[in-house]
């Protein structure tokens, strides 16, 4: 790959046109973060000094680069470990914005459409337009949705949202931020609700899911523009 630039197999496609120095530059960082004790913050992954472990390390990466899907899939789980939520997230964080950053060229879109896959599928957090790294349908399909940013984006009142999810209907987590916890919810189960409370909302919830007054209810209530509508009890 460095000498002649392409390799049978790899994700990067033979007329990449990647100069030695964008060759060599991707090489390390993907060498850095190789395997279960890798992340070096600056630099070269000390390990590649060590006559004992270079070898493994230079496999796993050449394995990430060069593996196909299977071989940059398999880098990720091993090399970002979300068993391990603290430093997991902070190592695949620390390499996607570089990685993101560093190498823009279309070739690369391969392993950046399988790495935001992967966080779709593992990332314990919420994602969200602050991601700008990443493309539109990722942010959409990720599962997890800060609480507030669900009620906004499906018009279900906190309220609801809350007894939802002390009721079980919706799944959720806490996460402990730099400054305070947060609760994320999982989107499949949010539109589910929304679903729900289209088919049986109080006056006063129908009138904030419109964003109409409770007056403005009133009036399209008593104008018969709803056919249907029951008494509570």
């Amino acid at each position: 790959f460095i000498e002649q630039g392409a390799v049978t197999g790899s994700l990067i496609g033979a007329g990449h046109n990647l100069d030695l120095q964008t060759r060599s530059e991707l090489i390390l960082l993907f060498a850095r973060f190789a395997g279960r004790n890798g992340g070096s913050k600056t630099g070269i992954n000390t390990r590649v000094l060590q006559m004992d472990t270079a070898s493994d390390v230079m496999t796993q990466t050449a394995d990430a680069l060069f593996g196909g899907s299977e071989g940059f899939t398999q880098f990720l789980y091993t090399s970002f470990s979300l068993g391990e939520p603290e430093r997991g997230e902070s190592l695949l964080r620390r390499f996607y914005k570089e990685f993101y950053r560093s190498f823009e060229g279309d070739c690369f879109e391969p392993y950046k459409q399988l790495l935001e896959q992967h966080l779709n599928e593992r990332w314990p957090k919420a994602l969200s337009r602050r991601n700008s790294l990443f493309k539109d349908r990722t942010i959409q399909a990720h599962p997890w949705l800060a609480l507030q940013a669900a009620c906004r984006e499906f018009a279900v009142p906190k309220s609801h949202m809350r007894r939802a999810i002390a009721g079980d209907d919706v799944r959720s987590m806490s996460v402990q931020g730099p400054k305070r916890e947060s609760v994320l919810v999982w989107r499949s189960d949010v539109i589910g609700l929304k679903v729900r409370l289209a088919d049986s909302l109080t006056a006063r919830d129908a009138a904030k899911y419109l964003g109409v007054t409770k007056k403005q209810f009133g009036q399209l209530l008593q104008g018969g523009y709803f056919t249907h509508n029951r008494t509570p009890g």
